[in-house]
């Protein structure tokens, strides 16, 4: 009878641990060297370069990624002083896009390429830019850049990332 009894609290045991172990799910990957050939990312090509020195600016410095899908977002990023004071602002209608910005640390000379991508499965953009080194300098700066898309999908985040083809100070 013991024996029964405990087969019996063993099997119980075993199985409330099983019910209850909890599911992992995988964090969203990609291998940035070969994206374009990941059919599961899809590139976004009806994009708009953006820069403006002004927003990039002074109190700005600090940050390094921005998602922003309306304009008051977008015109608190401004930093008034007397260089930006008479700057005009381009015209972003948010209702239709979104403005991806992102900042690094830099210390190198480059060409860089901005590409978009999305990926249904895992609701995600990544916007990757690809710097194509052409020579290290001694000064490490901060650099920004941004790209207007199309209206980002609700429910979708976003990744930012680089790809150096080369070696940059500060890598």
């Amino acid at each position: 009878m013991k024996k029964i009894i405990f087969l019996s609290i063993l099997f119980v045991a075993v199985i409330f641990g099983i019910s209850c172990q909890e599911t992992e799910t995988t964090a969203p990957t990609y291998d940035k060297h070969n994206i374009q050939n990941d059919t599961n990312w899809v590139e976004i090509t009806d994009t708009i370069h953006f820069y403006s020195a002004c927003l990039f600016m002074g109190q700005n410095k600090y940050f390094t990624s921005f998602v922003i899908n309306d304009s008051n977002t977008y015109n608190n990023l401004k930093y008034y002083d007397a260089y930006c004071n008479d700057s005009k602002y381009p015209y972003i209608d948010f209702a239709k896009k979104t403005l991806l910005i992102y900042s690094f640390e830099h210390g190198c000379i480059w060409d860089d390429y901005y590409h978009v991508y999305r990926n249904d499965i895992y609701k995600k953009y990544l916007f990757l830019i690809v710097r194509d080194i052409k020579e290290p300098v001694w000064i490490l700066e901060k650099t920004a850049t941004g790209i207007i898309i199309p209206k980002i999908k609700n429910n979708y985040t976003v990744d930012f990332d680089t790809l150096n083809l080369g070696h940059c100070a500060g890598d």
